[in-house]
Order: C-alpha cells, then sequence, then structure tokens
C-alpha cells in the first residue's frame, strides 16, 4: 500500500537537472586548454582562455545557460483511462444478458451459453471499472475518463445481474423441482 500523503509530482522525488544554477554542466569532463589551440580554433583571444583556464568539453559539454537541453523527458504521473475499454466489456455483457432474455422469451433461442459469456464479459467491467475509480481519486490513473469509466461500471453491473439472473432462470426452468410450469 502506498503512502497517502504522497501526490503525483512531489518536488521531493524529481530528477534534478544535470545543469546547476551557474549554467554549467555537473558531469563535464575538464581539460586544460592551451592557448595556441584556442587562438586557432576560435580565431580571437580571450584573457582567460588564454591564461590556460577550464573549460568543459566532450559529450557532456555543457550548453550554454539560456539553450533548451536536446532531449527533455516526459515522465507520467498517472495511468491513461481505459474507459472505453471498459465500456466495451460492458455492452458485452449488456448483450449477453439480452440474447439470455430472448431466449427465456422464446424469441430467438440462443441457449444459455451467450449470457455465461456475458459474465465473463461484465464482471471484469465493474471490477476494473471500481478499481480504476479509486485509483483516479487517489491520483494514480488520468481523471479525464472518469464519466466513461463510472458508465462502464454501473453498466457492467447491470449486465452482470442480467446474465445471472438469466442463466438461473433457465437453470430453474429447465432443472428445477417444478418443470412443467410453463
Amino acid at each position: 500500500m502506498s503512502n497517502p500523503l504522497l501526490k503525483p509530482g512531489d518536488p521531493r522525488f524529481s530528477k534534478p537537472t544535470p545543469i546547476d544554477a551557474a549554467g554549467q554542466n555537473r558531469f563535464a569532463e575538464l581539460e586544460e586548454v592551451e592557448a595556441s589551440a584556442v587562438e586557432e580554433s576560435a580565431g580571437k583571444q580571450d584573457s582567460q582562455q588564454a591564461s590556460g583556464a577550464t573549460t568543459a568539453s566532450g559529450l557532456y559539454a555543457a550548453t550554454p545557460a539560456g539553450s533548451e537541453l536536446p532531449f527533455r523527458p516526459h515522465y507520467e504521473v498517472s495511468a491513461p483511462s481505459r474507459g472505453q475499454f471498459l465500456l466495451v466489456l460492458a455492452v458485452i455483457g449488456l448483450a449477453g444478458a439480452a440474447c439470455g432474455a430472448s431466449s427465456l422469451l422464446d424469441v430467438y433461442n440462443t441457449g444459455w451459453l451467450l449470457p455465461l459469456c456475458g459474465v465473463f464479459a461484465a464482471g471484469p467491467a465493474l471490477v476494473l471499472g471500481y478499481m480504476d475509480l479509486g485509483e483516479m481519486y487517489l491520483g494514480g490513473r488520468d481523471p479525464e475518463g472518469r464519466p466513461l469509466t463510472h458508465l462502464a461500471m454501473w453498466l457492467g453491473l447491470g449486465g452482470l445481474v442480467g446474465c445471472v439472473a438469466t442463466v438461473a432462470s433457465m437453470m430453474w426452468l429447465l432443472m428445477g423441482p417444478f418443470p412443467d410450469i410453463f
């Protein structure tokens, strides 16, 4: 279980930048620059460089303070919403319940297999929707998908109840103690 006091984007857990406050790369390799090499490559004489001051070069050379880094990593603090997937599962469960109801009413005889398969679609839609809403409340999942996930959770509940009710009623009618009622 995670600490409920920690929120995504907490500055205590952000990655430090390799450039310090002075604009220098902390991990740059420092080399002694000879005055002749500086005059040939730069074409201008700086009193600091001509005296043999240390500068950074190589792969980890510091970028100028005002420029952007070539790659800025993007860290996701929350998982994406899966409301559309859950809604598809819930609708499959409702379709299984509808097929079972039509089989009970002798409109279209599909048997008990489709409502039983609908249980395996509506059940995960209900459980995963409930878990995703809890993650959205805590900030671990993208909250923009909350309405779709909420709808999928309730449709999954309806599909699960409908599928279980149709399978149970089919079993009761076919295998019950009073098979000749209808």
